[in-house]
């Protein structure tokens, strides 16, 4: 532990350290406060980022922050409306080489939520009322509008958006192909919105002691990654991070890549329990989540990102090892469109596997960590295609976590401190926050995101966000 923060304070700079004071003397200011009569059992999502996957990220149940926002117990004849209003913001910390705009998150958020169940089937609504103070916008963002039927005992259906999640990974994400909004991450935004909600119908059908999940999305949604809007974006026609204000809220286009009719998704899962172990295997048939694809266009003189296809087949095990929680998971990812290697411009095949194990020393007190390692096939070919003048990719590419995570007070005050350190890329991230519950209407949070790269690797996910660290804060009233 020890290594880590020194590591810690010497890549961020003393910047990065003050943010970390700052947070320090807010939750012990927050610590002083009397604890609340909130139920002890309402965490928020990413307290349970390794609990049951039906609550981590806001998955087919709500996610656990808002099972204490909404009491959903409404009679036969009634539908009860909850939800809960939200002002969110985040301000970069330092001086930015490509933006001159302070906030990256400026929201006034309301939602609105509401259930309903009956004989075999029901329907759920959950809806987002949002004031974006960067965009100068007013939206109005489904997060689940979805119709549930129960055909047969042994089959539930689900049709409409919905958010839908799996694997075991703590913020690694090898088999879990859904739509995720990292830029919501970036910002400080709560964990349920890192994950988008998608138009699929999911199949979920028991067979003895086995669990199939079947999800086909029509149309391909993508991740939502930078842009340049808020956070800098690498440009490989530039050859390094660049703004482009123009481009708020919009991931890169997928219009012109595909036929329409060869433009969705399939994931499919099948779960058991082998003794203590729940063990599942995974196989998914779509596109890159993100743009791994460069196309050369003669018409605009550039290179334009593009999303090519990908087949996933892989599997996970969880449970439990010791006086902790062990887990693993892999996947071969298949490139369609490069399944020799021999064009550098799009991502090779891969195979990716991850460890981790998670151990509570008290009530309070859990740590956690993962080894991820990424190696890319076909690399010779690869490397012997790589233009003249174009560093070359490494073959192998490791990824390393670490979360702390302190409660206080009867789970009312909340920690945590999580961190991606990559050797080879050459580039970290840091996100901390801290969570007040004051009492059963209001919530607090403040935090922070720190981004660190090395000059040599500014095209990395991290690398290029170099210069756009940032603190938020979050207050929440919940009606």
């Amino acid at each position: 532990m020890k290594w880590t923060y020194m590591k810690l304070i010497c890549f961020s700079g003393i910047r990065y350290f003050l943010m970390l004071l700052v947070v320090f003397f807010l939750s012990l200011g927050f610590g002083l406060l009397p604890a609340s009569h909130a139920d002890s059992n309402s965490s928020t999502a990413e307290d349970n980022v390794f609990g049951d996957e039906k609550n981590a990220f806001g998955g087919e149940n709500a996610a656990a922050s808002e099972a204490a926002s909404f009491s959903m117990a409404a009679d036969d004849n009634q539908i009860v409306l909850n939800g809960f209003l939200e002002i969110e913001r985040g301000a970069r910390v330092g001086e930015s080489e490509n933006h001159e705009e302070t906030w990256v998150l400026a929201n006034e958020r309301v939602r609105l939520k509401t259930s309903k169940s009956v004989d075999k089937g029901g329907f759920d609504l959950k809806i987002d009322f949002v004031k974006d103070g960067i965009t100068r916008k007013t939206e109005v963002d489904i997060r689940e509008a979805r119709l549930r039927y129960s055909p047969f005992r042994w089959m539930d259906l689900s049709i409409g958006k919905q958010v839908a999640t799996w694997g075991v990974g703590d913020l690694i994400f090898i088999n879990d192909l859904f739509p995720k909004n990292w830029v919501n991450l970036f910002t400080g935004r709560d964990i349920e919105s890192l994950k988008d909600a998608s138009n699929a119908v999911r199949i979920t059908s028991y067979l003895g002691n086995w669990t199939w999940d079947v999800v086909w999305t029509p149309e391909f949604d993508p991740d939502s990654t930078p842009t340049g809007c808020r956070f800098s974006v690498f440009d490989p026609n530039q050859g390094m991070p660049v703004a482009n204000t123009e481009s708020c809220g919009e991931p890169v286009s997928v219009e012109e890549q595909n036929n329409k009719d060869e433009n969705g998704e399939i994931a499919m899962r099948l779960k058991t329990l082998f003794g203590s172990q729940e063990v599942a295997l995974y196989a998914y048939n779509g596109f890159w989540k993100n743009p791994k694809g460069l196309k050369f266009s003669p018409a605009a003189g550039l290179f334009i990102p593009f999303y090519p296809r990908l087949g996933v087949y892989g599997l996970s095990s969880e449970g439990q090892l010791g006086p902790g929680i062990v887990f693993f998971e892999a996947g071969h990812y298949r490139s369609y469109e490069d399944e020799d290697g021999t064009n550098p411009l799009i991502e090779n095949s891969n195979v990716r596997g991850m460890v981790g194990y998670k151990y509570q020393f008290s009530a309070d007190l859990t740590l956690s960590g993962q080894v991820m390692s990424e190696k890319m096939l076909n690399y010779d070919n690869y490397e012997d295609h790589v233009p003249v003048g174009l560093i070359a990719k490494d073959e192998v590419r490791n990824t390393v976590t670490l979360r702390l995570m302190q409660t206080a007070q009867q789970e009312t005050l909340r920690m945590s401190f999580f961190v991606y350190h990559r050797p080879q890329h050459r580039d970290d991230y840091l996100r901390y926050w801290v969570n007040k519950r004051l009492d059963d209407h209001f919530d607090v949070t403040v935090g922070g995101n720190v981004f660190s790269g090395h000059p040599d690797y500014l095209d990395s996910e991290f690398g290029m966000l170099r210069k756009d660290d940032n603190a938020f804060v979050r207050v929440k009233y919940i009606f």
